[in-house]
């Protein structure tokens, strides 16, 4: 691995780099690869409620806190909506890297969470419905 401040060679175990100093794990960050958006998205899409998303994308903390939502029962309404959020606003991973755009990750991201709040939206509205028929076969 070479620096990208001097473009001096790093000793495989070095914190600094010996030519100009710069921190080495600052210099390992700056050379790890892109997370895919792509990935990202998809991930979101199909296990979004259960913060696999984002433990893909570092985000270890989001990840905890959204799995926990999930698995209350009013949680899950509010997890899905931050799932969508996340699929438009989030371009970068924990470490601040952009996410790779290859594939059209934020087209798919942006159609993953339109179909993510229309299908919530579907859900609620036959919740609402279901409890309507129920109350009114109790009624009779």
């Amino acid at each position: 691995m070479f620096c990208p401040k001097c473009g001096a060679q790093l000793a495989e175990d070095g914190v600094f780099c010996s030519k100009c100093g710069a921190n080495g794990n600052a210099v390992a960050a700056a050379v790890k690869p892109p997370k895919s958006r792509l990935a990202y998205a998809l991930l979101g899409w199909f296990l979004g409620g259960w913060g696999i998303h984002n433990f893909y994308a570092g985000r270890t903390g989001y990840g905890i806190a959204q799995l926990v939502l999930t698995l209350s029962c009013i949680g899950i309404i509010v997890s899905e909506i931050w799932v969508a959020v996340e699929l438009i606003t989030v371009k970068a991973d924990a470490s601040g890297v952009e996410m790779s755009e290859q594939g059209s990750g934020a087209v798919v991201g942006l159609i993953a969470a339109i179909l993510k709040l229309v299908g919530l939206a579907g859900l609620i509205i036959a919740f609402l419905c279901f409890s309507l028929f129920v109350g009114a076969a109790a009624m009779q």
